[in-house]
């Protein structure tokens, strides 16, 4: 009776926290993506923020950022416009826990 009341809150807190921590509205987990390569952080692009639907883009110039709406589906993401592509014509995808933007690969942080 013990085991099975153990294995029943453990059933639920997994169910819980699964959905209360794992993607936004668009399908990605929330949260701030860095680049790995600092060339990229520090010149290009700063970070890359999940929340629900919105993708941002957090320039390192001011920290002032740009926000478009995207939605994801079998490792593509594809922005408000139908556009699967970045601003650069390369593909925009999420695989193997890491973002891909521009060629770059962003980790959560």
């Amino acid at each position: 009776m013990i085991k099975s009341k153990l294995f029943k809150l453990i059933a639920v807190a997994m169910i819980f926290t699964a959905l209360f921590t794992s993607c936004g509205g668009g399908g990605l987990p929330n949260g701030r993506y860095e680049p790995v390569d600092d060339y990229i952080k520090n010149g290009v692009l700063q970070a890359i923020i999940i929340n629900g639907n919105n993708f941002t883009q957090v320039l390192p110039i001011g920290g002032m950022g740009l926000t478009v709406k995207y939605k994801y589906t079998n490792g593509t993401l594809t922005f408000v416009d139908g556009n699967t592509t970045s601003a650069f014509g390369m593909a925009c995808e999420y695989k193997n826990d890491t973002l891909w933007y521009n060629g770059a690969a962003f980790k959560k942080h």
